[in-house]
């Protein structure tokens, strides 16, 4: 006979579950709620026996080796023809080639600048018409002109054959220097934000930034015949008396290869810190007195327990434990996992070490 689970009630703030595991049940709350939380823990402290031997188990999410879809090829123009699949190793056609966009691709500059020549304001080298003649005004043609007139020459201003300080040059103003468009661009190159030609951070990997350790997704405890399945990953906050109970040095905290869980709970968004955590492995022998340090949690179990067939399924193990609704093989799995190493760790003794 299987282990079984069943749903026995679902609310708002939690959900609870039985499990028959060969004849023994035991409660399993699944819950992100910090009341739910507090008050499980109270119960366990009220209600079970001393020495407390608790059963701890975390679940995490590992990381896909390939993207996801949100890196998955997005559609982008890079050439002429119709849109394509957009490659990671080149980047979106505004960075890929060492030219500006098309309409800054021409040497030249606008037609309106198109002539090596001023506009037709400047063209004529001579001043304009009132400043042509050497002579002063009509009215000072006399041969001697008003005092300040007296010198054959002009006012200061007109002395010179050429026009105004703005129409010495044949060159035109500053702006219209080069053969090229404006000054911004009179570069062959883009303008600075096009002249790398690399793509943009978010396209510059083929994946994700890598996370090679993820954090905890959930926290198993289980003491006696109550278990909980805390959802770490939707908990705003964790109750202060849950950080009390996990420091409390008076508890022996138990679980099944558990090298990783302590450092996942305090890489964990709550920062959650467990006093000394045991390995089963490392305490339990079989019949004949033989250590199973080393062995699967389905030979631990059938050694003993008795129950033969009760494995840790690894596809199970390596699924997605950041949904909300856990599937009943998770939850199963995974209460089953701290049950039978707080049942054993009582049997055991384990307080003791």
């Amino acid at each position: 006979m299987a282990p079984r689970i069943r749903s026995i009630g679902s609310y708002a703030t939690q959900g609870k579950f039985s499990v028959d595991f060969f004849g023994d049940e035991f409660i399993v709350t699944v819950t992100s709620d910090p009341s739910v939380i507090g008050q499980w823990i109270h119960d366990v402290l009220r209600f079970s026996s001393r020495p407390l031997v608790v059963g701890v188990g975390v679940q995490w999410t590992p990381h896909p080796t390939s993207p996801p879809a949100r890196y998955h090829s997005p559609v982008s123009y890079h050439s002429d023809s119709s849109p394509v699949t957009h490659h990671y190793d080149s980047p979106p056609v505004c960075y890929r080639s060492d030219s500006p966009p098309a309409q800054y691709c021409s040497v030249s500059p606008p037609a309106r600048y198109s002539s090596d020549s001023p506009p037709a304001q400047y063209r004529s080298v001579s001043p304009p018409a009132q400043y042509r003649s050497v002579s002063p005004p009509a009215l000072y043609r006399s041969v001697s002109p008003p005092a300040r007139y007296r010198s054959v020459s002009p006012p200061v201003r007109y002395r010179s054959d050429s026009p105004p300080a703005q129409f010495r040059s044949v060159s035109p103003p500053a702006r219209y220097l080069s053969d090229s468009p404006l000054v911004r661009y009179r570069s062959v190159s883009p303008p600075a934000r096009y002249l790398s030609v690399s793509p943009p951070a978010r396209y510059r990997s083929v994946s994700p930034p890598a996370r090679s350790d993820p954090p905890a997704n959930t926290l198993q405890l289980c003491v006696g015949n109550r278990c909980i399945i805390i959802q770490l990953f939707y908990c705003n906050r964790v109750p202060h008396v849950l950080r009390r109970f996990l420091g409390d040095r008076n508890h022996t905290f138990v679980g099944f290869w558990n090298s990783q869980d302590a450092g996942k709970l305090k890489r964990s968004r709550h920062r959650l810190e467990i006093a000394e955590l045991l390995d089963l492995r490392n305490h339990v022998v079989d019949s004949r007195g033989r250590g199973l340090k080393g062995r699967s949690f389905e030979v631990v179990v059938g050694e003993c327990l008795g129950y033969r067939g009760v494995r840790l399924e690894k596809a199970i193990g390596m699924s997605d434990w950041s949904v909300y609704d856990l599937s009943y093989d998770q939850i199963l799995q995974a209460s089953i996992d701290v049950y039978v190493c707080s049942k054993l760790g009582f049997r055991n003794r384990l307080w003791e070490f």
